[in-house]
């Protein structure tokens, strides 16, 4: 699997499909959803984001979404 590592965007925190109301969750490339908007904010300016590939793949990816 290819990972990229960039700073979310606002486009992150995605609307649900059906009901367009914001989820407030930070979504992978794969539509998992791995953290709020206030749990990003709170550790991105704490000094990092953690996102957690699945654990299958061993790795964290540091204040970033997974493409």
């Amino acid at each position: 699997m290819d990972i990229q590592v960039r700073q979310a965007t606002d486009s992150d925190f995605a609307c649900h499909p059906r009901t367009g109301k914001g989820t407030g969750r930070l979504r992978t490339g794969r539509g998992e959803f791995i953290a709020t908007l206030e749990e990003y904010q709170r550790d991105f300016s704490a000094g990092g984001f953690q996102a957690k590939v699945p654990e299958s793949e061993g790795k964290v990816v540091s204040m970033a979404s997974i493409l």
